[in-house]
């Protein structure tokens, strides 16, 4: 019985799919296009190596010279779905973990579909409205085209599952405000009733009000507080800040909001931003764990002072998507091989059903009605201590201006809003693409979508039958109109064609739909799927897979690089990456040799240490040298690499299999001895001493910083030392060192805050050297 219950509620179709548009994905095959294979795969397989050996997993010694790798927020090896990678690891290595890309995703999007079930249903809309807003929702264009980025699929369905529990604590913790219980789904008035003078429906809710407020003065309220904290540090662990900080700045919004309708007050408020607060610092508290190293690393990183106005206006959104809410595909997609529209496709992928869309579209015309309730609408509520009655066209409205907001915000650097901010408020610098604040609109389209379904059901009466009859005509011409232009005009865009026609029928679908169901209340299930379809339409083949074959055998190349460090350069790199494979207008490019290419972080997979790196927070200093190396005259690019310990230059060639070849550089040893050290005062001292304005010394020198003397420079004894590598890991590195007068190793590895020395048992200090990178003193006589 219960079984049956299931499969005939909104929770099931919602789950089930997003399994189904992952199906091809999920039968064989792994995620692999773009970040997936080039950052997040290859970080969980570090770090699961890295816990294999015994060690926590701190560092990437693989990338960039040297890197955090806990720290780094998006790899979220915090986040407890995140371990399911290391369990498939233990059972199938490498490609277990592949798959479980795309397995954790499907869930992910089912998880955000379910959250806003439960809103929806705590917000008092049936069923038909609660499969219609999760669906919209977890399978809307930006989730789906998204979930590539496996930290913003892990991060955004926190939101709904947040304002759920958010709302409940509003309506918990305001004694003077609740009449209904928001979790007991209650009978709706008849239409056309007054419930003011149903006096037997009135006094059982109040007498349930009573029931109900006193359970918060037990411990009711106090689980949402529970609830509410565990759902913001699932939300801080996921790994993106950007979706995170739009989530907590909405759900502010959001509990303000409600508090103002139950009891605006000003101790309401205070009441309910403390326990926000509470919440907050007890999710800040369970995630420091990951927040303390990666704030750590923001204050070392290139973002620390803010991004630079270019890289936060890149993927502002292109005013012309807005087709994509009811065609989707009208600029193309590179799921069909053919998206020609402005910059990549997912950054403005706003679809959220053509139905979903209409039904918002109508919650808004419903709602802006001067006293307009509409069916299943009443609430009641206290406020002075009187009963008062409230409807959905406050929460329409309140939506609205969310979609409005944020579509501003999203439109970037089309409008002197956003640079406006991005100069004066605080957080608008810190964050790339302000199209990402659509997930603002997404949700707001997705709940509206939901209050409108509320009140779809079979039109009775000419005039309501004539709508939806002259709604089907249009949708029809529409379609036909579409299908002609593709057959008389010459050259027009085969997307505008497919985009159209198809949005014309769905339409004729869904005006077809609504004149012969009988009633939208018993069919959740049918409206369910007819929307279900529309959006694993839209979005089949956006998650494209490939053969697990690339996450299992070695590419070989490893051993032609031989030892020492890779590295790529900018143009090579850019080229190799977007003109050959990861384009933007197609996912259909030939992958077969594409581990050849050790891009990073493909490197980390064959055990090959680069000097490139594709992390979102990176050193500052190690930025700063990358930049100069990208300009560098050639005298100074040869220093440069030498520094580096690079022992070979990746080169983009088109005519080879892979699009690679390898050329040997003659460089220095990444650990070497250097008898001379010349002090700097700071970072810019050390760079002008080291390539503006070097010293002229006979001997070989190494430039560091905070190493305290009055001379001008030191110098041991003697030049040559023998050092030997005895063992290394990740987080650690043994050396021998045979020297006859003190002296300096200078290691070619990115110098970060944390990493200490020792020298035969004493505590020695890990210095930086040479501008970026670490140096160890060792007295006479050597040791390890």
């Amino acid at each position: 019985m219960r079984l049956r219950k299931f499969l005939q509620s909104p929770e099931f179709i919602v789950i089930l799919t997003p399994f189904i548009l992952l199906a091809p994905v999920l039968f064989g095959k792994a995620m692999f296009w773009g970040t997936p294979v080039l950052q997040f795969h290859p970080w969980h397989v570090a770090a699961w190596e890295t816990l294999k050996s015994g060690h926590l997993p701190l560092w990437n010694p693989l990338s960039g010279m040297g890197a955090p790798l806990l720290a780094n927020y998006q790899s979220a090896l915090f986040y407890p779905p995140n371990w399911v990678y290391f369990l498939l690891g233990a059972i199938g290595g490498e490609a277990a973990m592949a798959w479980g890309m795309g397995f954790l995703v499907a869930a992910h999007l089912a998880l955000a579909g379910v959250g806003m079930v439960r809103l929806t249903r705590a917000l008092g809309l049936g069923p038909v409205a609660q499969t219609i807003s999760g669906l919209a929702f977890g399978l809307s264009g930006y989730l789906v085209s998204r979930s590539q980025f496996l930290s913003i699929n892990v991060a955004v369905p926190w939101l709904p599952w947040i304002l759920w529990a958010g709302y409940l604590l509003v309506v918990e913790s305001n004694p003077k405000a609740v009449i209904t219980n928001p979790l007991k789904q209650t009978q709706p008035f008849a239409a056309g009733s007054n419930p003011a003078s149903d006096t037997s429906n009135l006094l059982k809710r109040v007498r349930d009000a009573v029931r109900f407020n006193a359970l918060w003065l037990s411990d009711t309220g106090f689980n949402r507080w529970m609830a509410l904290t565990f759902f913001l540090t699932m939300l801080l662990l996921a790994g993106h800040a950007q979706t995170a900080w739009y989530t907590l700045l909405l759900t502010g919004i959001w509990l303000m909001f409600w508090t103002f309708q139950f009891d605006p007050r000003p101790s309401a408020f205070i009441r309910v931003l403390s326990h926000f607060a509470l919440a907050g610092l007890g999710a800040v508290a369970l995630s420091a764990v990951q927040l303390i190293p990666t704030a750590e690393l923001l204050s070392q990183s290139q973002r620390a002072g803010g991004a630079d106005y270019d890289f936060v206006m890149v993927y502002s959104f292109w005013a012309w998507r807005l087709i994509g809410l009811v065609a989707p595909g009208f600029f193309g997609s590179p799921a069909t091989g053919d998206y020609w529209g402005y910059a990549n496709y997912w950054e403005d992928a706003i679809y959220v059903g053509l139905l979903p869309f209409l039904l918002a579209v109508r919650a808004v015309g419903r709602g802006m009605r001067k006293g307009e309730a509409g069916r299943g609408n009443w609430e009641l509520g206290i406020g002075n201590d009187e009963l008062r009655i409230t409807n959905y066209g406050l929460l329409v409205r309140f939506l609205l201006g969310v979609v409005i907001f944020s579509f501003l915000l999203a439109l970037g650097g089309n409008t002197p809003i956003f640079p406006f901010l991005y100069r004066y408020v605080p957080t608008f610098d810190l964050f790339q693409a302000p199209t990402r604040w659509t997930l603002w609109l997404v949700f707001a389209l997705a709940l509206l979508a939901g209050i409108g379904a509320e009140t779809w059901q079979r039109p009775v009466g000419q005039r309501a039958r004539g709508g939806v009859l002259r709604g089907i005509v249009i949708a029809a011409a529409i379609l036909i109109a579409a299908l002609a232009a593709g057959w008389v005009i010459p050259g027009i865009e085969p997307s505008f064609v497919r985009a159209t026609a198809l949005a014309g029928g769905l339409g004729m679908v869904a005006g077809v739909f609504s004149l012969f169901v009988p009633k939208a209340e018993g069919n959740a299930t049918v409206f369910g799927w007819l929307v279900a379809f529309d959006l694993i339409l839209a979005n089949w083949g956006l998650l494209p897979g490939i053969s697990l074959d690339l996450y299992k055998e070695d590419s070989g190349n490893a051993a032609r690089v031989g030892e020492g460090r890779l590295y790529i350069t900018p143009r090579d790199d850019y080229d190799l990456n977007f003109d050959r494979y990861m384009r933007f207008d197609t996912f259909h490019t030939d992958f077969t040799h594409f581990r050849a290419t050790l891009l990073p972080n493909l490197n980390l997979l064959e055990n090959l240490p680069s000097a490139n790196n594709y992390d979102p927070l990176r050193p500052a200093r190690y930025v700063h040298w990358m930049d100069e190396l990208k300009s560098a005259m050639v005298l100074r690019e040869v220093k440069m690499l030498e520094m580096m310990g690079v022992t070979a230059i990746q080169l983009y060639v088109p005519e080879t299999d892979s699009g690679v070849e390898f050329w040997a550089f003659p460089s220095k040893p990444r650990v070497q001895w250097v008898p001379c050290v010349w002090p700097a005062a700071d970072g810019e001292n050390a760079w002008d001493l080291l390539f503006e304005h070097p010293p002229k010394l006979a001997r070989e020198y190494v430039i560091v910083e905070g190493y305290e003397t009055n001379a001008q420079y030191v110098c041991g004894e003697v030049d040559a030392a023998n050092i030997q590598i005895l063992e290394e890991s990740a987080n650690e590195i043994r050396l021998q060192v045979d020297n006859l007068s003190s002296g300096w190793v200078v290691i070619a590895d990115t110098w970060y805050p944390g990493w200490t020395a020792e020298v035969n048992g004493e505590a020695a200090q890990v210095y930086r050297a040479n501008y970026l990178f670490r140096a160890v003193q060792v007295p006479a006589g050597g040791g390890e």
